[in-house]
């Protein structure tokens, strides 16, 4: 946050989940205050101006409106802004000791506000849980070589948001791919010595492993790095120039000369005409391959989402029980899994029959196999329908023994 112009500007980059502004208006006052949802957690954001002029009649609206704050049910509460009232001449001042009654403590130190010839704190910053804070600094101005300036205030608050860590996957090309010879390797897998225990999940795992290793010899592969967060637009060429343009900016803050700024304005301005460039020309590509008319029906679809930025697809959010939480795939998994570990509840019997053994043929299952959808995304164990599929030929017989035994 900082002051802009007499007013607060409130900076808010990730990890919110839902906000709305908070009905503390009062007439005559600059104030604004906002209530975020962060992971499940809420937290009350004030941004205050005070004029250096206020009389007794301000002061009053200023405590009605912070008191109105800290009455709402939340423990989180910031509140920041230019008071205009040094801090560095007095720590006992009437802001202070309001906030003080409300147990919230000021957490910036160095002066804010610089002059031709003085410098002073008054833009100041409170908060209610100081357990929340990792950090909290006086940042540099946003434009430099000014006379008169306010530098932003910033505090670094620990919330958990979800990650969205870059992985790997295998990746086949199927269309290069040798099938009588994947089928071969698959008939000439010992299956029978394979399905010989008790362990259903060393069995699977095993037959698993068995289908992707005959794939891996028949079939060309590579593997990529998946960045869920990753622009598409953003090439290798405008990342380098991106990492370029911030060097030279810490550069220039450093040295702060007019050379130095002159740099970052060219190096900055040329960033900036090559991500609007490249913006253009991944919007044109989508626009060209949407009006081919080579295009599948399947391919078009999901290039016009891409294009009408619409993507239907989403990943599971965080998934919370008790004060467990999970937002991992496979932290997600092992939670909904203890979950369904849980007894279920008595149920009458509706019949006294009951079913002692189930028989599955390899017909059975050649019949199902042939109904798979080889277009479809692979699940947990990374056999793709497309290799089932391909291999019914030689799995249909070790499938429904491995059904039928198991």
């Amino acid at each position: 946050m900082n002051r802009i112009g007499g007013g607060v500007a409130i900076y808010v980059r990730e990890g919110i989940i839902a906000s709305e502004r908070v009905d503390l208006a009062i007439t005559g006052l600059e104030a604004l205050w906002l209530e975020l949802i962060v992971n499940k957690r809420k937290i009350i954001l004030g941004g205050i101006y005070r004029p250096p002029d206020s009389n007794n009649n301000h002061w009053l609206l200023l405590e009605q409106s912070i008191d109105q704050a800290f009455n709402q049910s939340c423990d989180n509460i910031l509140v920041t802004g230019d008071f205009n009232i040094n801090v560095l001449n007095t720590t006992s001042n009437k802001i202070t000791n309001l906030m003080a009654s409300y147990n919230a403590e000021q957490l910036i130190t160095l002066p804010t506000h610089f002059t031709e010839h003085s410098n002073s704190l008054i833009d100041l910053m409170f908060v209610k849980n100081t357990n929340q804070v990792i950090s909290s600094f006086v940042a540099d101005p946003f434009i430099p070589n000014l006379t008169r300036f306010h530098c932003p205030v910033v505090a670094v608050l620990k919330l958990d948001k979800p990650k969205h860590t870059s992985f790997k996957r295998k990746i086949w090309l199927y269309d290069r791919g040798n099938y009588d010879d994947y089928r071969a390797k698959l008939q000439a897998t010992n299956w029978e010595t394979l399905m010989d225990s008790n362990d259903l999940e060393k069995v699977t795992q095993d037959i698993t492993e068995s289908i992707l290793s005959a794939a891996s010899e028949s079939i060309p592969n590579k593997v990529v790095t998946i960045r869920p967060n990753n622009i598409p637009w953003l090439n290798t060429k405008l990342r380098k120039l991106i990492r370029k343009r911030n060097k030279i900016h810490k550069r220039a803050k450093k040295s702060n000369t007019v050379e130095s700024w002159a740099t970052f304005r060219q190096v900055r301005n040329e960033v900036t005409n090559q991500i609007h460039k490249a913006k253009l020309d991944y919007q044109n590509e989508l626009i060209e391959k949407v009006n081919s008319s080579n295009i599948s029906a399947k391919s078009w679809f999901k290039t016009a989402k891409q294009l009408t930025h619409k993507q239907t697809s989403k990943t599971i959010p965080t998934l919370y029980e008790g004060n467990m939480e999970a937002s991992t795939d496979q932290g997600k998994v092992e939670l909904l899994n203890q979950y369904q570990n849980r007894p279920l509840p008595h149920s009458q019997m509706l019949t006294n029959s009951s079913l002692s053994n189930i028989t599955v043929t390899p017909q059975d299952v050649k019949d199902a196999l042939t109904l798979i959808d080889p277009s479809k995304a692979s699940g947990p164990d990374l056999v793709s329908p497309k290799l089932l599929r391909e291999g019914t030929s030689a799995l249909s017989e070790p499938l429904s023994k491995f059904l039928t035994n198991y």
